[in-house]
């Protein structure tokens, strides 16, 4: 029993440590943005740039301490993300 209470405290632990920032969801939707792109029409800069944008003023963050959502309106669409152990998964 004790052992599974330790286990839980550090998966909390580690949880709430590795709970990404908006500044990590930028740097993710940036990547994901150069992904998706052609990169002879637009640079890495310009991903940066749009990852920026998208996260500073099209995003609402909730932070649960162990793990965020990450709500996004980017026009087109709108996109949920949640953001744990230093990752992000979309949600439908």
């Amino acid at each position: 029993m004790k052992k599974l209470l330790l286990l839980i405290v550090v998966l909390l632990a580690v949880a709430y440590f590795t709970n990404p920032t908006l500044e990590d969801y930028s740097d993710f939707i940036a990547e994901d943005f150069n992904e998706e792109s052609d990169d002879s029409i637009f640079g890495e800069e310009v991903g940066n740039l749009v990852g920026n944008l998208i996260a500073e003023n099209a995003t609402d963050r909730e932070d649960y301490y162990i793990f965020s959502i990450y709500e996004s309106d980017l026009m087109v669409e709108d996109v949920r993300y949640i953001g744990i152990f230093g990752m992000f998964f979309e949600l439908e």
